[in-house]
């Protein structure tokens, strides 16, 4: 085992996601304060950006695979209980940093095309930039702030959703 990394509590800090900066595909599920964990995922691709969905029964990440023709990207959810994983993107092109919407409903994520970053909500996708940082949900899930650069230019862009 090795250092903690990508750390990601639930909305109601009753779980903590993370990863171990050592073991590659390893997501790790614990209690805060409780010294216990339990190992969700176990494969030899590099495994990222762990998030707790709402209701605690599911997560979303990132699983990159090295190939030939460059790192293949994948955005996965797994129910927590039963350890099924359903694939809903897979990309040749780099994503990062999926969150969930307050309701559960939706995913926000970063994704690169045309060496360009977006934050992309289903078929919504932001304007186009350098670099995205951190994601973040309006409360009502009506719309997504994401920092970002351009250039040498930091801001926070909204994009606003139906």
């Amino acid at each position: 085992s090795g250092p903690d990394a990508s750390p990601s509590a639930s909305r109601d800090l009753s779980r903590l996601l993370f990863t171990q900066a050592q073991t590659t595909g390893s997501i790790w599920i614990g209690a805060p304060g409780s010294g216990d964990a339990r190992q969700l995922t176990s494969t030899e691709a590099n495994i990222s950006s762990p998030a707790s969905a709402p209701d605690n029964r599911r997560i979303a990440y990132v699983k990159q695979t090295p190939s030939t023709g460059g790192d293949f990207h994948e955005l996965l959810l797994m129910d927590i209980a039963t350890g099924e994983r359903n694939q809903i993107l897979s990309e040749r092109a780099a994503i990062h940093s999926p969150r969930w919407s307050p309701d559960g409903s939706r995913l926000a994520y970063a994704a690169e095309a045309d060496e360009h970053w977006r934050v992309v909500v289903g078929p919504t996708s932001s304007e186009p930039c350098d670099e995205i940082a951190r994601i973040v949900w309006a409360a009502d899930g009506s719309c997504v702030w994401y920092g970002a650069r351009r250039g040498r230019e930091l801001w926070w862009g909204r994009m606003a959703l139906e």
